[in-house]
């Protein structure tokens, strides 16, 4: 009575618990599929993260009707929508990766993409598997940093300072987008990286008079200042 009770309460748990998808799966020609952002964990924000899984692009789809050079498959961080995410483009028809920025900014219906990296070379090797690691961090200065990874090689970082409008600060989701290319993932896992978190209260700290007779007038009671939280990534 007690395994029948227990069973049936695995059963509306698991009911109950939103599927997520699984760490290895398919991404056929112009699918997607999202997971979600890690959760905050003490000091760790959960905008802050990295994505790391394996790729088999198996080749460009044929049956495209215009070819395009950004073909491939690419990775979304902090997606918020088709109009705002930064992009991580892994494997591209033409050859290069590069790291970009989507928001929307009146130039189009829904999002400009402006680049935050250089192109830099890469050939994919179809029918292999290859190790991909992207990570996005939030500086103390509210900028972002993205970089990519392949093979353990930084191959494409790019920084958002805001000069194409203000950073992405919200964790998003992370999104896998094949654009005219069939792609195989595993060993996908999304992980919580070390950054700042502009959500953080401030500290409030005693000022230190300076090494003078006289203290500086004005002498303000309390200032603000950031609390120390490690280096800037």
């Amino acid at each position: 009575m007690i395994g029948a009770m227990l069973a049936l309460m695995l059963l509306s748990a698991a009911a109950q618990a939103p599927a997520m998808p699984p760490s290895r799966g398919y991404v056929l020609a112009d699918e997607r599929v999202t997971f979600a952002a890690p959760p905050a964990r003490g000091e760790l924000s959960g905008a802050n993260y990295s994505v790391s899984f394996r790729l088999l692009n198996h080749g460009s789809t044929i049956d495209t009707p215009v070819p395009q050079a950004w073909d491939g498959v690419h990775v979304a961080l902090r997606y918020g929508g088709e109009c705002r995410a930064y992009y991580a483009s892994v494997n591209r028809r033409d050859g290069k990766i590069v790291i970009k920025k989507r928001v929307p900014d009146g130039r189009s219906d829904c999002g400009t993409y402006y680049n935050l990296s250089r192109y830099a070379a890469y050939d994919p090797p179809y029918g292999e598997w290859q190790n991909i690691r992207v990570t996005v961090r939030t500086r103390r200065d509210l900028s972002v940093d993205i970089r990519l990874y392949i093979g353990g090689r930084l191959l494409a970082e790019g920084i958002d300072d805001g000069r194409f409008g203000p950073p992405i600060l919200d964790p998003g989701v992370v999104m896998l987008r094949c654009d005219a290319t069939d792609a195989e993932y595993d060993n996908l896992l999304v992980e919580p990286a070390r950054g700042f978190d502009p959500k953080r209260p401030l500290a409030a700290v005693a000022p230190q008079l300076l090494p003078t007779d006289q203290p500086p007038e004005p002498l303000p009671r309390f200032y603000w200042t950031q609390p120390d939280s490690g280096p800037i990534y």
